[in-house]
């Protein structure tokens, strides 16, 4: 991953702004467009996604990972090695609306063909966690992938592997978890 060292007035100017556009403030939507034209930006707002710099700033962390949802295609976020390692990295975040954004990133830019469908398998090594969440976003983002993407798959020959890589999970002790992989096989 590509050093990169946020700046703390920026990372705070951009949360307070998320924020302020996210109750609708005109203002803040303008000053997010402007902020925008920075080729950093995104790179920002995955440094807002992946860590929370305040405890209450959960909401503008979600707000940053549907910004990078909603802008995917913007080349200065599709080629972003630390927007990708960052999404990837918040899949499995203690806070499940943070999780459910990353998880919403991951699945845009595969559809899209932004990214490609072989990150399943860094999904697919997320199930060997011992943490809960990780495994639960990982179910999660490869059920919605699986689904959209079957042909794909099928072609490229992953649709096997994720199901073997799911039965164990059928039985697994966290009900979240049986869930998650329940559906993902369905």
């Amino acid at each position: 991953m590509a050093d990169f060292v946020p700046n703390p007035e920026a990372i705070e100017e951009i949360e307070n702004t998320l924020v302020a556009a996210g109750n609708a403030d005109r203002n803040a939507l303008d000053r997010i467009n402007q902020l925008q034209e920075n080729p950093d930006f995104f790179t920002y707002c995955s440094c807002i996604l992946a860590k929370e710099t305040r405890p209450d700033y959960s909401f503008a962390r979600s707000l940053a990972g549907y910004h990078l949802k909603n802008n995917i295609n913007n080349p200065a976020c599709t080629n972003n090695e630390i927007v990708q390692a960052h999404t990837m990295m918040t899949i499995g975040d203690e806070d499940k609306d943070v999780r459910k954004a990353a998880i919403a990133i991951l699945c845009t830019a595969v559809l899209r063909g932004v990214w490609p469908p072989d990150v399943i398998h860094n999904l697919i090594d997320n199930l060997r966690e011992d943490s809960e969440p990780v495994v639960t976003g990982s179910m999660v983002a490869i059920s919605y992938l699986v689904e959209d993407l079957v042909e794909p798959l099928d072609h490229k020959g992953m649709t096997e592997p994720i199901i073997n890589a799911l039965i164990p999970y059928l039985g697994h002790g966290s009900q979240p978890v049986r869930e998650a992989a329940v559906i993902a096989m369905s």
